[in-house]
């Protein structure tokens, strides 16, 4: 648990800071991606946990306002 628990802190506060400037940005809806984009810079990370100790990690950064940019990994057993 101790090798994972600086992995966890970062990805919170990862999620914690990654802000939007007042807007609210839905690109997911219940784990189904949205056509919705974010701003040029915009930037976003997140995790969900699962039953069993499934955990999937996620990040997008906008490259342009019509371009964004992700990545999405689930591992099983992770906790």
């Amino acid at each position: 648990m101790r090798k994972k628990a600086p992995v966890l802190a970062a990805l919170l506060a990862a999620s914690l800071l990654s802000t939007t400037r007042g807007e609210k940005i839905v690109l997911n809806t219940v784990d189904t991606p949205t056509g919705q984009t974010m701003l040029r810079g915009y930037f976003t990370m997140g995790y969900a946990a699962f039953d069993g100790g499934g955990m999937e990690a996620r990040a997008a950064i906008a490259l342009s306002d019509y371009f964004l940019l992700g990545l999405s990994e689930v591992v099983d057993n992770a906790i």
